[in-house]
Protein backbone atom coordinates (compact mmCIF):
# COMPACT_ATOMS: atom_id res chain seq x y z
CA UNK A 1 0.00 0.00 0.00
CA UNK A 2 3.00 2.30 0.71
CA UNK A 3 4.05 1.76 -2.94
CA UNK A 4 0.67 2.91 -4.32
CA UNK A 5 1.12 5.79 -2.40
CA UNK A 6 4.39 7.27 -3.00
CA UNK A 7 3.20 6.53 -6.98
CA UNK A 8 0.03 8.42 -6.54
CA UNK A 9 1.94 11.35 -4.86
CA UNK A 10 4.64 11.41 -7.39
CA UNK A 11 2.73 11.66 -10.15
CA UNK A 12 -0.10 13.66 -9.36
CA UNK A 13 -0.38 17.36 -9.81
CA UNK A 14 -2.16 18.93 -6.78
CA UNK A 15 -3.05 22.40 -6.68
CA UNK A 16 -6.16 22.00 -3.99
CA UNK A 17 -7.23 20.01 -1.37
CA UNK A 18 -9.79 18.30 -3.82
CA UNK A 19 -6.88 16.85 -5.44
CA UNK A 20 -5.26 15.45 -2.34
CA UNK A 21 -8.09 14.19 -1.24
CA UNK A 22 -8.77 12.19 -4.42
CA UNK A 23 -4.67 11.41 -4.55
CA UNK A 24 -5.08 9.57 -0.78
CA UNK A 25 -8.13 7.85 -1.83
CA UNK A 26 -6.90 6.70 -5.15
CA UNK A 27 -3.93 5.10 -3.27
CA UNK A 28 -5.99 3.96 -0.25
CA UNK A 29 -8.45 1.93 -3.15
CA UNK A 30 -5.02 0.74 -5.28
CA UNK A 31 -3.57 -0.49 -2.08
CA UNK A 32 -6.68 -2.42 -0.98
CA UNK A 33 -6.87 -4.20 -4.24
CA UNK A 34 -3.38 -4.82 -4.61
CA UNK A 35 -3.05 -6.70 -0.96
CA UNK A 36 -6.84 -8.66 -2.11
CA UNK A 37 -5.08 -9.88 -4.98
CA UNK A 38 -2.04 -11.13 -3.09
CA UNK A 39 -4.12 -13.02 -0.89
CA UNK A 40 -6.51 -14.34 -3.44
CA UNK A 41 -3.57 -15.35 -5.48
CA UNK A 42 -1.96 -17.13 -2.48
CA UNK A 43 -5.33 -19.15 -1.68
CA UNK A 44 -5.33 -20.22 -4.98
CA UNK A 45 -1.48 -21.60 -5.04
CA UNK A 46 -2.26 -23.38 -1.36
CA UNK A 47 -5.27 -24.82 -3.10
CA UNK A 48 -3.91 -26.16 -5.72
CA UNK A 49 -0.97 -27.81 -3.16
CA UNK A 50 -3.83 -29.48 -1.81
CA UNK A 51 -5.23 -31.41 -4.95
Amino acid sequence: MLLAVVWVLATTDMTGYKDALQAVFVALTQGILAAGCSVYVNQIAKQAKKQ
